[in-house]
């Protein structure tokens, strides 16, 4: 179980329609201009709300560095978030 934004997503094979939408919940939380993209803007916005001040070259770069960013694009779609957030759960997983 990984706690993201105040949103508990379980991250496991056979996914049930309540963790789908728990996911789905979590990419309307990031797309914050609902655009379709999570872009450098979004994140920055979501983690000046909790108190993190990171630039917006430094969220591109970010996300531009990210495995899953194949267009490096510097954004990431609906396809995309999800996979970023199952991977992100599968290294906490190994860390914890």
């Amino acid at each position: 179980m990984c706690c993201l934004v105040g949103v508990t997503i379980y991250l496991r094979p056979g996914r049930s329609d309540v963790q789908w939408d728990q996911l789905e919940e979590a990419w309307r939380i990031f797309d914050t201009d609902a655009d379709g993209l999570i872009t450098p803007k979004d994140l920055r916005l979501l983690l000046l709300t909790y108190g993190f001040d990171h630039s917006e070259s430094e969220l591109a770069s970010y996300l531009q560095d990210l495995p899953i960013s194949l267009e490096q694009d510097q954004a990431l779609d609906k396809a995309q978030f999800m996979l970023w957030i199952i991977k992100l759960h599968e290294r906490l997983m190994v860390e914890d």
